[in-house]
């Protein structure tokens, strides 16, 4: 799992659930775990209920240990900020009451390593499905499942029929797919983004000259964020990848903006997105002032020439 796949996990809403689904169970697990530590610890977001649902202890004690240079145990006192709870496979719906009793501790997001092994059948499945709602509903945390990818990619709020997610997918906010790419595609994947980036870089002048230039003007960036942080931006790319490109064409050509303590990839792109829409917007009034100026002096010597 890539850093910007992460910090998107990572900045997942509270009181809603978001399915994550992945490669395989083993990479579902490595990107659960680094998920954890970047909500925990990284961007300090909350306490996390990690529930382990394949592992057994010692090996996902052994992957926080490794992989995280962290030393999580079963015996983890409520106030740590990673709280890990492994189930017997197949009977997670059987632990509410001591997710509940961590819940009550403060715990704002719960992360669900594997979808696959956390129940045996339909009915343990529909009782954790509405476990999960109570969760959201009664304590407010955000629910991260990470699941294996199936043939026919679920839809937010519609229910899969004969795929991983099934009734989950129904009361799924979001769904993220993260699938990395077999041996056999790796060669022509890394052709495919070479091709990529060297297109980006002849895009890159012409984006720099036509979005870039005008948009500090006489403002510095700390006066036009803080007029415009709680306003969306009223123009928007009309995709991701030309999001991602913009915003960073736009970094390139500013280095004075700084990355705000705690602020995930996304609320970055979005601070930029809004300098941009709000420089468009002043440079349209300017526009506009020039062609209403230009408009009055034609009216001008058109009323002086009637007159002489």
């Amino acid at each position: 799992m890539n850093t910007y796949e992460i910090e998107t996990l990572s900045a997942m809403k509270r009181g809603a659930v978001t399915l994550c689904l992945g490669s395989s169970t083993g990479a579902n697990i490595k990107g659960s775990l680094q998920v954890a530590d970047e909500i925990a610890r990284v961007i300090k977001r909350g306490k996390v209920l990690y529930l382990n649902t394949i592992q057994t202890k010692r090996q996902i004690s052994d992957g926080f240990r490794k992989m995280l240079g962290l030393k999580i145990k079963e015996s983890a006192k409520p106030n740590d900020q990673i709280h890990c709870i492994t189930t017997t496979v197949g009977h997670l719906a059987n632990f509410e009451d001591a997710v509940v009793k961590s819940l009550q501790t403060g715990v704002r997001f719960v992360i669900i390593n594997s979808l696959e092994f956390s129940s045996k059948d339909y009915r343990r499945r529909d009782d954790l499905i509405f476990q999960i709602l109570e969760w959201t509903n009664i304590f407010g945390v955000g629910v991260l499942v990470f699941a294996e990818a199936s043939k026919t990619p679920p839809r937010p709020g519609k229910i899969q029929r004969g795929g991983a997610a099934g009734k989950l997918a129904a009361i799924a906010r979001s769904i993220i797919r993260t699938i990395e790419p077999e041996e056999e595609y790796l060669a022509q994947a890394n052709q495919a983004k070479d091709e990529e980036e060297e297109r980006l870089e002849d895009e890159l002048e012409s984006i720099q000259e036509e979005d870039i230039p005008f948009i500090l003007g006489t403002a510095s960036l700390e006066e036009i964020w803080k007029e415009e942080e709680k306003i969306d931006p009223s123009w928007k790319p009309k995709d991701l990848a030309e999001e991602v490109k913009i915003t960073e064409a736009w970094m390139l050509n500013h280095p004075e903006f700084k990355k705000k303590k705690g602020e995930t990839w996304l609320d970055r792109r979005m601070r930029i997105l809004i300098l941009i829409d709000r420089a468009k917007k002043r440079k349209q009034a300017l526009i506009d002032s020039h062609a209403d100026q230009e408009s009055n002096i034609h009216k001008e010597e058109e009323l002086a020439v009637e007159k002489g």
